[in-house]
């Protein structure tokens, strides 16, 4: 059976940015992103950095173009075994509205799968659940059915939510967001706010 994700290592989510993360809600807390890199600017960054050299790349040759990551609709979660609410079957599709079109990275600070719940996929009435270890993420389209796997332990993971620049809207554009341009010494992750540059950083 084909999977519906693809695994991607990202050395970035260390247990340092773990730590951090873990210590600005409570277990079963989650955030915008957003609200992590206003809170850890630096830990937000580092993120940043971790998907634009290896996450960015992998979006963009699933739609043959650019994409743009935007901080509102990406969540940082600390889960649980006492909280059940994240545990519903769902698509991402509603963050891509109105043209649905997307791609979610899901990237684990902890290894998933046994002890600790990974992501539980749906494809055509069959369950499957991937073991990965701490450091990965998995890429899966904003069609994909999905759920919280439902055993114990406790996840910090972080969500990037992408969608091919061509397709934004203009909530979008107005919306703090990031994405990779290719700059007179090589990639530079490019921030934007309202439509002016705030911020670029070279891709290592």
């Amino acid at each position: 059976m084909t999977v519906p994700y693809t695994a991607i290592s990202v050395p970035r989510a260390t247990p340092h940015v773990r730590r951090h993360i873990a210590s600005l809600m409570p277990g079963g807390g989650k955030m915008k992103f957003s609200e992590l890199c206003l809170t850890r600017p630096r830990v937000g960054h580092e993120l940043l950095m971790g998907w634009a050299d290896r996450l960015f790349p992998h979006a963009h040759r699933v739609f043959g173009e650019p994409v743009t990551t935007i901080y509102a609709i990406g969540t940082v979660r600390y889960n649980t075994a006492d909280q059940t609410d994240f545990h519903q079957w769902h698509t991402d599709d509603w963050f891509f509205e109105p043209h649905c079109t997307g791609v979610t990275f899901w990237l684990t600070f902890d290894d998933v799968g046994v002890s600790a719940p990974s992501l539980e996929f749906d494809t055509e009435g069959v369950s499957h659940v991937p073991v990965v270890p701490a450091g990965t993420a998995l890429m899966f389209g904003s069609k994909v059915k999905h759920r919280t796997q439902q055993i114990s332990g406790e996840r910090v993971s972080v969500e990037f939510r992408c969608a091919p620049l061509s397709v934004r809207t203009g909530n979008w554009l107005t919306a703090a967001q990031a994405t990779v341009e290719l700059g007179p010494s090589g990639p530079e992750l490019v921030v934007l706010h309202l439509g002016n540059v705030i911020g670029r950083a070279a891709v290592e």
